[in-house]
């Protein structure tokens, strides 16, 4: 064996090190995409009512989600009682998306129960896409403990993907209550919910992302 000079010993005997990788972000919409004029975008007055068979199938939309429910005290003289609500899933428009919703009890024993749903896109490449689903529930369905488990929504107020947004559709809420609950509040537990319906946008004329025929 040939003779080792002390040099290079003390180099085989550093141990392995280990380099640090730059940081990349991840892939999301053009930054100029905000600067861009958003036009307004009329597709039908009647579009959820007046499609082809194969606009039926475009903008067919249904969604499936999990979440946790909170009934507390009314803030308004003619509400009984407020539940507000907050979940993940998925939808036929969106992969991965997440809702809130705020019901509101009427007084009035007969009079449905209202409120509003807000559907966020979770994906990066639609980060900007949501739209809004007004809500009136069906006085006649209602669980053991007399809360509405049906609704029927109409659909506004899209942006994203959701450019133009139109549409209606139905909404059935499952509840399972827990003991456990924040404190102030009435009720609550978890949640499982089901859209169905059709939302009709622009096209995705607003999203660059999202151009499809």
């Amino acid at each position: 064996m040939g003779h080792q000079s002390p040099s290079s010993r003390r180099r085989r005997s550093q141990p392995p090190s280990v380099q640090k990788l730059e940081a990349r972000d991840l892939p999301t919409a053009p930054t100029f995409y905000g600067l861009l004029p958003r036009p307004t975008v009329h597709v039908s007055q009647t579009a959820a009512h007046d499609l082809t068979p194969r606009g039926q199938a475009k903008f067919a939309f249904v969604g499936l989600f999990k979440g946790t429910f909170t009934t507390g005290p009314a803030l308004f003289q003619d509400q009984a009682a407020q539940t507000f609500i907050r979940g993940a899933g998925t939808a036929s428009a969106a992969l991965h998306a997440n809702i809130q919703a705020a019901l509101y009890t009427p007084r009035e024993p007969n009079a449905p129960t209202t409120g509003l749903l807000g559907l966020f896109d979770k994906t990066v490449s639609n980060s900007s896409s949501q739209v809004f689903l007004t809500l009136t529930s069906d006085p006649t369905s209602l669980d053991r403990t007399g809360r509405p488990t049906r609704f029927t929504w109409s659909a506004e107020n899209g942006s994203g993907g959701f450019g133009g947004a139109t549409g209606e559709g139905t909404m059935e809420i499952r509840y399972s209550p827990r003991r456990n609950m924040l404190k102030g509040a009435t009720r609550a537990g978890t949640v499982s919910i089901i859209l169905k319906g059709q939302i009709v946008t622009d096209n995705g004329v607003s999203n660059l992302l999202t151009i499809s025929p």
